[in-house]
């Protein structure tokens, strides 16, 4: 008994420890995924550059016959429900810590088609948060697209799971559940 409340304290409390989760890439060059937690101790890393490979066609489905309204759809209309899901997003985002700075060299070849686009994407650009950093740099002389990004993602497992349970457990999901099971 003192065992398995040992364990599932120790799990807890290591779950409680954020997990970070980075990543680099490079124009030509590949992908990077690095994974951080315990505060270092469990350091992984994930690289290399995989080649493209076609999807495979997808067979087109044939539209189901029955009932007008999918039972999905009929759940999305119980009262509450999008608020609640509003909050959800909300406090999911104010858990999950995002850092991403890419930084890339534009050139279209006609300067002036350069400069018109450069104006168009700095004017897009300009309304993100600080966590967010985009350098853009276009080439006047060249023709092309070359770039690099990194990031990294930050959370707390434990966190993310008690807001999870939170939006799971209260009200407007049940009903949304039941009503979808209903339908």
């Amino acid at each position: 008994m003192w065992v398995a409340l040992g364990v599932v304290v120790l799990l807890g409390a290591a779950a409680a420890i954020p997990l970070e989760i980075g990543f680099s890439a490079a124009s030509g060059l590949g992908l990077e995924v690095r994974l951080v937690w315990l505060f270092g101790l469990c350091d992984v890393r994930v690289s290399g550059r995989t080649p493209h490979q076609p999807r495979e066609s997808r067979k087109a489905r044939s539209p189901k016959k029955g009932k007008a309204r999918p039972r999905a759809l009929s759940a999305i209309f119980t009262p509450d429900l999008l608020p609640a899901v509003a909050r959800y997003v909300r406090r999911m985002s104010a858990a999950i810590e995002l850092r991403l700075h890419a930084r890339a060299e534009v050139g279209l070849g006609d300067p002036a088609d350069t400069g018109e686009l450069f104006g168009i994407l700095s004017a897009l650009t300009a309304p993100l948060p600080k966590s967010i950093r985009l350098d853009l740099i276009p080439s006047f002389v060249e023709e092309g697209l070359t770039g690099e990004a990194r990031g990294s993602i930050r959370f707390s497992p434990l966190r993310l799971l008690a807001e999870t349970l939170r939006f799971a457990l209260s009200g407007p999901p049940l009903r949304a559940v039941v009503r979808a099971l209903r339908a």
